[in-house]
C-alpha cells in the first residue's frame, strides 16, 4: 500500500513543478504526441510554458485573477494552463459548445476580466454584449474570418507573442491549495455551478488513481506506456491525460476528439497502453463489424464507465482488462473497481491509500441508511485539499453541497454485504410508478443487453393513471432491430414486469453534456410523447379487439 506522501512531496509532484523537473532531468524524452502532427519532448513542451508564461506577464496577467479560455484541445492549451497556475492566476475553460446565456452565466460567475479565445469561437463572446462589457482584454489564437467589432480590446496571436525574452523565469511555485482550474459543472439540473478545483486533487488523482505501476504492475502506467486522450480541457479528464503522462513518466497521445473510425489505428501507430472510454464510445466501437484483428493492438487497460453489459461485451471482444468505478469534478474518484472485481456490476469499494476518502449512504436528513438500502453517497477525505473547494461566486450552492462537513454528491447507490457500491441513479432521475421507485440505470442496462441497441436513456413521463410511465429513447442498431416491438417482446422475457418500458422511442441520437458525454435527461423528459411515440397501452388494446 502506498504511503501518506508528506506536504513537501506532494508540492513538489504538482503538475507545474514536476514538468519543469522534468525538462531538467530527461529534457529528450518525448511527452506529448499530436495525432498528425508534432511530437513534443519535456524539454520543448516546458519551454513553450516559459513563452506563455513571459506573454501572459507582458499581457498583465496577476496573481488571483480568473481567465476564461475557449479553444480545442491542444498542445498550446496546455501551455496556457500551466503558466496561468505559475503566475497565481486561474483558468475557467468553457465548453466549446456554449452559446447564449450560458456563456454569459460563466464569463458573470467566474469574473474573469481577461480571456484566451481561438478565433473560430470569438463570436461566442463578441455577439454577447454585456458580457463583452466585463471582458477588457481578449488574445485571440489564429485569424478571425471577420475582425470582430467587441467592445474589449483584441490581442492578436502575433502581436501576444512577439519579442519575447527567451531568457524567462519561473514565477514561485504553485501550492496544493491555490486553485488549479475552475470547471462548469454539466448544468443537467440547473445552471452550471463553477468547481474550484486544487493542484492538491488534481495530484491525488493522478499519483493514486489506480494506474500505478507499482500497484498493478501488469497494467499500470510506466515508462513504456502511452495514454491516449482526446478528452477537451473544459473538463478534468483532458487535463488528467497530461498529468498521468508527467507523473509516470510516459508519453500522452493527442486526438482533438473522439473517432470511432480512427480509433484503433491510432492506438496501434502511437503504441497506446491506456485510455478512458464512456458508455456510448465503447457501444459505437461495438457496433463496427467484428474484424479478424480486433485484439490485435497494444492496449492492455482501460477505465470505463458507467457500469453495464456494454463494459463486459468490450472486455470479450476486444480482449482488454478494464476498471471502472465512480468520480465527478467535485470529488475526484472516491469509488474503484479494481481490474479483477468480485463484484464486476458495481462502481466497486472505496479508493485505498491517498487521499484516504469517507463515505456513507444517507437518507434525505443525512442519517446513514441500512446495509441494502438505496441513500444518496457523500464524500470527504481527511487530506487537505484533496476535493473541490467550493463552487466559485455560488455560496449558498457551496454550502448546500458540503453540508454538515460531507459533500453530497446527489447520486443514490446501495452497498452489498461484501462492501461494494453499486450505483442506482441520480436522486432525480429516479422514475416513480404505481407505488414503486425504479432506477433509470437499471432499466437502461436491460434493455442495453438486446444487441440491436446501440445507446439507450429511460425517462419518467406522466401518466394519465397519476404518477409516472417508464418510457425509453433508443439509438438502435437497424440491422439488428428494426422496430420498437420486437425489443418491448424481448424486454417483456428478461426484466422485471414493473420496469417493462410503457413507451418506446427510436432516435438518431441522444442530447449529450459535451464536457462528460452525460444524457441530459431533462431534455428528453420534456419531450411529450408523439402520436407515432410506440405505446405497450396500444399494443394490447389491439389485442383486446374482436377479432385480433
Amino acid at each position: 500500500m502506498t504511503s501518506e506522501p508528506t506536504v513537501a512531496e506532494i508540492e513538489r509532484s504538482l503538475l507545474p513543478q514536476l514538468l519543469a523537473h522534468r525538462a531538467q532531468t530527461e529534457p529528450e524524452r518525448v511527452l506529448i504526441n499530436v495525432v498528425g502532427g508534432k511530437d513534443w519532448t519535456n524539454a520543448s513542451f516546458h519551454a513553450l510554458v516559459l513563452k506563455w508564461i513571459e506573454a501572459f506577464r507582458r499581457f498583465g496577467l496577476s496573481r488571483g485573477e480568473t481567465v476564461v479560455t475557449m479553444g480545442d484541445l491542444s498542445v498550446d492549451g496546455y501551455a496556457a494552463w500551466l503558466a496561468m497556475g505559475w503566475l497565481g492566476a486561474t483558468e475557467v475553460p468553457l465548453n466549446t459548445g456554449y452559446r447564449g446565456d450560458i456563456v454569459r452565466h460563466a464569463v458573470r460567475t467566474s469574473g474573469a476580466t481577461k480571456a484566451v479565445i481561438q478565433a473560430h469561437y470569438l463570436d461566442r463572446i463578441a455577439d454577447i454584449e454585456d458580457v463583452a462589457g466585463l471582458l477588457e482584454r481578449v488574445v485571440v489564437l489564429g485569424a478571425p474570418a471577420t475582425p470582430p467589432r467587441a467592445p474589449f480590446e483584441v490581442v492578436g496571436e502575433n502581436a501576444f507573442f512577439a519579442g519575447l525574452d527567451a531568457s524567462a523565469s519561473l514565477p514561485e511555485a504553485p501550492h496544493m491549495h491555490d486553485v488549479a482550474c475552475m470547471i462548469l459543472t454539466s448544468g443537467t439540473t440547473g445552471p452550471s455551478k463553477v468547481v474550484r478545483v486544487p493542484w492538491g486533487q488534481l495530484y491525488y488523482g493522478s499519483f493514486h488513481s489506480g494506474m500505478s505501476a507499482a500497484e498493478y504492475p501488469q497494467w499500470g502506467m510506466g515508462e513504456d506506456s502511452a495514454y491516449y486522450s482526446f478528452y477537451p480541457l473544459f473538463h478534468n479528464s483532458g487535463r488528467f491525460a497530461l498529468y498521468f503522462a508527467v507523473a509516470h513518466r510516459s508519453r500522452v497521445v493527442l486526438r482533438q476528439s473522439f473517432s470511432v473510425e480512427n480509433f484503433w489505428s491510432d492506438v496501434r501507430r502511437y503504441r497506446c497502453t491506456h485510455t478512458l472510454l464512456l458508455s456510448p464510445m465503447m457501444s459505437f466501437l461495438l457496433a463496427r463489424e467484428p474484424r479478424p484483428d480486433d485484439r490485435d493492438h497494444s492496449l492492455r487497460s482501460i477505465v470505463g464507465g458507467p457500469i453495464g453489459p456494454v463494459l463486459q461485451q468490450f472486455m470479450d471482444r476486444f480482449g482488454v482488462q478494464m476498471s471502472s468505478g465512480f468520480g465527478m469534478t467535485e470529488t475526484g474518484g472516491p469509488l474503484y473497481l479494481p481490474w479483477q472485481a468480485t463484484a464486476p456490476t458495481s462502481s466497486g469499494l472505496v479508493r485505498r491509500g491517498p487521499p484516504g476518502f469517507d463515505v456513507r449512504l444517507v437518507d434525505d436528513f443525512d442519517h446513514p441508511v441500512k446495509q441494502g438500502e438505496v441513500g444518496e453517497l457523500i464524500v470527504r477525505t481527511a487530506a487537505p485539499w484533496a476535493m473541490n473547494s467550493g463552487y466559485h461566486n455560488m455560496p449558498e450552492q457551496t454550502a448546500a453541497a458540503w453540508r454538515n462537513g460531507w459533500f453530497h454528491t446527489g447520486d443514490a447507490f446501495r452497498q452489498d454485504e461484501t462492501g461494494a457500491f453499486h450505483f442506482v441513479d441520480r436522486k432525480k432521475d429516479c422514475i416513480r410508478r404505481r407505488g414503486e421507485n425504479i432506477s433509470s440505470f437499471e432499466v437502461e442496462n436491460y434493455v442495453a443487453r438486446h444487441h440491436g441497441v446501440v445507446e439507450v436513456a429511460a425517462v419518467g413521463t406522466p401518466s394519465e393513471y397519476g404518477e409516472e410511465e417508464v418510457k425509453i429513447f433508443v439509438v438502435p442498431n437497424r440491422t439488428a432491430l428494426d422496430n420498437e416491438e420486437s425489443l418491448w417482446r424481448f424486454l417483456k422475457e428478461t426484466m422485471p414486469k414493473f420496469m417493462i418500458p410503457r413507451f418506446i422511442e427510436f432516435v438518431e441520437n441522444l442530447p449529450k453534456t459535451d464536457a462528460t458525454a452525460r444524457i441530459q435527461k431533462a431534455k428528453l423528459k420534456a419531450r411529450s410523447n408523439k402520436a407515432e411515440t410506440w405505446d405497450a397501452e396500444r399494443l394490447r388494446d389491439r389485442q383486446k379487439a374482436p377479432g385480433s
